[in-house]
């Protein structure tokens, strides 16, 4: 995996918002039914390239036997492997070496391994002591999680412990810390600080977690709205769009986090999201879960609009859950208890050097 340091982070963007300047949200695209009816599918996706140089979008199992990759360019849905009796037991993933991609584990003891190449999917015990967590039907004792330096940072959730997989040797680390006794979390962003943001649950405050020396600091005060992950932006701060109320920013430097909005131009709550996006125009989306809007958040002009409104009947269901930005431009959503496999476009193809291209293909860009 490429690191990317803060100021190689932020040139890199800037030059990317200025060519996509022009660039604007056009429409939703339903690509394609994958089921008839609504059921538990997938939470969170990595986005990877395999031998063919194809780019595909491997969406975690959270309940789903099958394994789903999609690919862009051929709007197409591949399913592989099969791990019957999963039950709420995978969030979010990465890329590793030979095109591995692993799954985070959210009541699952194990990791899942899905090979795009071989078309295999399989669990991998990893030695976690299952006696150490604390797990319930659908919230999972961990939740989410990054790679850095070839190492998986998983965060609790009902556990009160960090989950630590050395990739290499398929090994775990268990690292306890008093915090996690009354803080729980959805997620994790990795910063170019070198350090992680643990986005937190209704109730909890953001943690950042140093790797280097396993040590565990309290950003802000806790907050009262649900985070799933967040995008990190040109001045450091991470944003992130909530499930329950408003658009939140976590602020590194300043060790705050604040509610920037509650509310669209429109007027409309800002609500019911499962993921935040940043694009390469420089403007921040949010992955429409619980809510039937679109919204696009200007953080230079600090001003949140809706640009789209969906409705298939499912508002209180988690349609998507997590997504990713495409190389095109594009931003694709991860089927959860929505039926549709799904689109944001946009009004012209991005323009992407090779240098944003590594970013978007690191962990830099990965929402949930």
């Amino acid at each position: 995996m490429l690191l990317f340091d803060e100021e190689q982070y932020r040139k890199v963007l800037l030059r990317t918002f200025e060519l996509n300047k022009d660039v604007n949200f056009k429409r939703i695209s339903l690509v394609k039914c994958i089921a008839s009816e609504s059921s538990e599918k997938y939470v969170g996706c990595v986005h990877c390239k395999n031998d063919n140089d194809e780019e595909v979008i491997v969406n975690i199992n959270n309940s789903a036997p099958k394994t789903m990759l999609y690919y862009p360019k051929k709007c197409d849905v591949e399913f592989i492997g099969e791990i019957p009796g999963l039950h709420f037991s995978y969030t979010g993933g990465c890329t590793w070496k030979n095109r591995h991609i692993y799954g985070f584990m959210r009541n699952s003891c194990r990791l899942l391994d899905i090979d795009i190449n071989m078309k295999t999917v399989k669990e991998v015990d990893c030695s976690i002591d299952g006696s150490k967590l604390n797990s319930r039907t659908v919230m999972g004792h961990h939740y989410g999680g990054v790679m850095k330096n070839d190492t998986l940072v998983i965060p609790p959730r009902l556990a009160e412990d960090v989950l630590l997989i050395d990739l290499e040797h398929q090994t775990c680390k268990q690292v306890r810390h008093s915090a996690f006794r009354d803080n729980n979390y959805n997620g994790a962003v990795l910063h170019p600080n070198g350090k992680v943001y643990f986005t937190p649950m209704h109730g909890s405050a953001v943690a950042e977690f140093d790797l280097e020396n396993l040590s565990v600091r309290m950003v802000g005060e806790r907050i009262s709205n649900s985070l799933f992950g967040g995008a990190v932006y040109i001045d450091g701060c991470i944003y992130s769009f909530s499930q329950n109320k408003g658009l939140y920013c976590i602020d590194p430097k300043r060790g705050c986090v604040e509610l920037v909005l509650e509310k669209t131009e429109e007027g409309c709550q800002i609500f019911g999201s499962y993921g935040t996006v940043l694009h390469y125009n420089g403007k921040i989306y949010n992955i429409p879960g619980n809510s039937k809007y679109v919204y696009e958040y200007d953080p230079t002009k600090q001003n949140c609009k809706v640009v789209s409104t969906f409705n298939d009947g499912r508002f209180n269901t988690a349609k998507w859950a997590g997504g990713v930005l495409l190389e095109n431009g594009n931003i694709y959503l991860t089927p959860a208890f929505g039926r549709f496999v799904c689109e944001l476009h946009f009004d012209k193809k991005a323009i992407v050097s090779d240098d944003m291209r590594a970013l978007i293909y690191s962990q830099y860009m990965k929402v949930l």
